[in-house]
């Protein structure tokens, strides 16, 4: 008896999508065995990308870049450069040449006009400052550029019953990697090697030794951790898919964990919402899920009540505490609107962010050299107010469609923006930008569940 092309098909993404989740639980077994996993990954993710023309896994790619770049060849620098062009670029341009743009894809790339418009004046801004601009150009525009081109081939190809149980099994993951008791120690060996992209220090090490209340996640980054739970949460509000509640739990679950105050803030505001529309609509259950949200954050305040936590975790919430979130980057914005009043129509691209220039920003009684949060604020300062502008429209292009929902989202990650630097995190942002716009273009439902 054979299996159906749909069967085999089916456990091919299932096996496809264990395999993630597995390599990154065994970085903390044991990360020399990593390799094990890495490249069956690799070699699968060619594979449906080349000959059966998917999509998804160049996404798939792109979100497990840090555990697949930095342990397919431990402690090889050399390794780490080929295999982070083969994750994270490399998939992208081979969509770009099999998926050559056609009218129908060029209609969708049509509908981001303030994003074209935007890209293009952020490249004459650049010639101010060449050097700190191709900084800029690699961790934010570069995956503008490539949004742009393949948004109407991922408009086409790409399919969120793959998308939701990939991202569901890897925040799973997350968590398992988050009970572990050596989690801590594991991450000071990982940090002080050359595996992470990141330059072993003392500084590292003081770093990371906050991570122990925190869920960094595959990305071994609180804040990527956080948006990658509240966009997950924001496509299952939208797509209301199988698993729905449990995908609600494990999302939130996750989110919470990182203590990520911005996400954290977004993924409320979506979940408030879902309570709102639910009361509208006569659904009353949904405020035993609101009740229940509630009560886990009262049970971990009182958790944290026997716990110091260096930045005063739960007081940053709070506008009327001088240590809240918006003031602890209040140099950053102090300093970016400084630049903006005497420089009007800015200074250029990477004058602010770029990394080089001695620049004396004060921040919580130390001093830094470069803005390193508060994006509107040093958007605002680099490219003046018409470059401020372009990127408000441009992100309200791709966000916002017709629903409640997309309006709370954007409302969100503007307040977010007040405080980080979200689309300065490179390929991710190429990430955050097509699953958003693909919610809001798509008007078919989601096929049933392949996973």
């Amino acid at each position: 008896m054979t299996l159906s092309n749909d069967k085999v098909n089916n456990r091919l993404w299932s096996v496809y999508i264990y395999l993630f989740s597995i390599c990154y639980i065994s970085v903390y077994i044991d990360y020399q065995l990593s390799p094990i996993f890495v490249w069956p990954i690799l070699f699968i993710s060619y594979y449906l990308i080349i000959f059966k023309g998917r999509v998804e896994p160049v996404l798939f790619l792109i979100l497990g870049s840090k555990f697949i770049t930095g342990f397919a060849v431990p402690t090889n620098n050399n390794a780490f450069v080929v295999v982070n062009v083969l994750v994270n670029y490399l998939p992208v341009i081979i969509v770009l040449s099999l998926h050559t743009l056609r009218g129908q894809h060029i209609n969708v790339i049509k509908k981001y006009k303030f994003t074209i418009c935007y890209l293009l004046l952020a490249l004459g801004y650049s010639l101010p400052y060449p050097e700190l601009a191709l900084q800029m150009m690699v961790k934010e525009y570069i995956p503008i550029l490539f949004f742009l081109l393949t948004a109407g081939v991922f408009y086409k190809k790409m399919d969120y019953s793959l998308i939701i149980p990939f991202i569901r099994a890897l925040l799973i993951s997350s968590l398992v990697v988050y009970l572990i008791p050596e989690r801590f120690e594991t991450n000071i060996v990982l940090n002080t090697l050359p595996l992470l992209n990141r330059v072993p220090s003392i500084e590292t090490i003081d770093f990371i030794s906050l991570d122990v209340f925190r869920n960094a996640g595959f990305f071994w980054d609180t804040r990527i951790t956080g948006i990658i739970c509240y966009v997950f949460i924001y496509i299952c509000l939208i797509k209301n898919v199988r698993n729905f509640k449990f995908n609600l739990f494990i999302g939130t679950l996750v989110l919470l964990s990182t203590l990520s105050r911005g996400a954290i803030g977004v993924g409320v505001l979506l979940l408030l919402t879902y309570v709102f529309i639910g009361i509208i609509k006569g659904r009353f259950l949904n405020t035993v899920l609101l009740g229940a949200i509630i009560s886990f954050v009262a049970v971990g305040s009182v958790l944290f009540e026997f716990v110091e936590v260096e930045d005063h975790f739960f007081d940053s919430f709070l506008l009327t505490s001088d240590n809240n979130a918006l003031s602890q980057r209040s140099g950053f914005r102090e300093y970016s609107l400084d630049n903006f009043f005497n420089h009007p129509f800015g200074t250029g691209v990477g004058s602010l962010k770029g990394i080089g220039p001695v620049r004396d920003i004060a921040i919580k009684g130390a001093h830094v050299h470069t803005v390193g949060d508060s994006f509107l604020f040093s958007k605002l300062g680099e490219m003046g107010v018409v470059g401020f502008l372009l990127f408000v429209l441009s992100l309200s292009e791709i966000i916002l469609s017709r629903n409640l929902y997309s309006l709370i989202f954007m409302f969100g990650v503007f307040i977010q923006l007040t405080g980080t630097d979200l689309p300065d995190m490179k390929q991710f942002y190429f990430i955050f930008l097509i699953l958003i716009s693909n919610l809001n273009l798509k008007k078919d439902k989601l096929h049933a569940n392949k996973v």
